[in-house]
């Protein structure tokens, strides 16, 4: 809006960066003859942060502070020059400035036990490490605001859980080359030494075919298999990290589990044999009373036939 009979452009910015540009434009004097009326607000005050409860939408807004403003444009009058001066007076920082043992307490927490540990990488925001220190001493920064420290922590969670699980974890990339193996899996494949295998075919190990199933999209879960030349049963389980363009398998000693499997499955078939030689029994000895039952009832028929004929003859006589 120009401002007549003075040559100035009113305008308004409102935002934060919308402000910070043009002052920007002014330090660097691309400006000339406006009047600018700036609010950190985005809207100005009307889109405060007291408004958010109020849940009102940015068209809202203008349509309430037209109404309110009207169409006319009215006479401001100039605030005296007294009301636009303030005096403050310095009221000073007190800050307290932690001591070696302190700054090299808070340094430990992060694993930086020695100067040498201190890498001074800047990706905390700081300087240095020591910097940083301070800072959280202050209450100013987090002390996990370390980089170096949450990727070696995460390292050392994801090695302690390789090497304490009971299940054996073998890491191969897309081109079947082992990456990495822990120790249960080097007891359960027979694995003398880890630097035998790494960096070589899995194929010298194991068969890649479920690898190969993986890779071309099939699922390998729980799969257990009879490894001959192991001589266990093992349960494998095969996760493909397309990001990394690596194949993990875990494997599960599942061998106590097959062989008593088996044992109640031998024991089944032993009784269902007992059950049916008993009963093959039982039938044979069933036929032969039967057959000893029919000779003996033919035998009194014969009898008490030969005693009726005898009887009718003394009669007739």
């Amino acid at each position: 809006m120009d401002v007549p009979d003075t040559g100035y452009t009113c305008l308004t910015v409102d935002g934060t960066e919308s402000c910070r540009a043009a002052l920007d434009d002014i330090a660097a004097g691309s400006i000339h003859r406006c009047f600018l009326e700036m609010s950190a607000c985005a809207g100005s005050c009307i889109g405060g942060p007291v408004m958010e409860k109020y849940k009102n939408s940015p068209v809202r807004h203008y349509q309430a502070v037209v109404r309110y403003a009207g169409k006319a444009d009215f006479p401001v009058p100039a605030a005296p020059d007294s009301s636009l001066v303030r005096h403050h007076t310095y009221i000073g920082v007190t800050q307290v400035t932690p001591s070696e043992a302190e700054i090299r307490e808070i340094l430990a927490k992060t694993g930086k036990l020695k100067p040498e540990d201190e890498l001074n990488c800047g990706s905390c925001g700081y300087n240095t490490c020591r910097e940083k220190a301070i800072a959280v001493y202050h209450g100013k920064a987090d002390i996990s605001m370390c980089l170096p420290f949450l990727m070696e922590q995460a390292e050392r969670f994801s090695n302690n859980i390789l090497a304490h699980t009971p299940n054996g974890i073998l890491v191969v990339n897309e081109s079947f080359e082992v990456q990495q193996v822990n120790e249960a899996a080097m007891a359960m494949l027979k694995i003398a030494r880890e630097s035998d295998v790494l960096g070589e075919q899995l194929v010298r190990i194991l068969d890649p075919l479920p690898f190969l199933n993986v890779l071309s999209g099939k699922s390998v879960r729980e799969q257990r298999s009879y490894y001959a030349d192991l001589k266990r049963y093992l349960e494998l389980t095969i996760v493909h990290d397309k990001a990394t363009h690596i194949l993990i398998a875990i494997f599960r000693d599942v061998s106590a589990e097959e062989e008593e499997r088996l044992k109640k499955e031998e024991i089944c078939r032993q009784t269902v044999d007992i059950a049916d030689r008993v009963v093959e029994k039982q039938m044979r000895i069933v036929q032969e009373i039967a057959s000893l039952l029919g000779e003996t009832t033919a035998e009194t028929k014969i009898a008490l036939t030969k005693l009726k004929e005898s009887v009718a003859n003394e009669r007739d006589e």
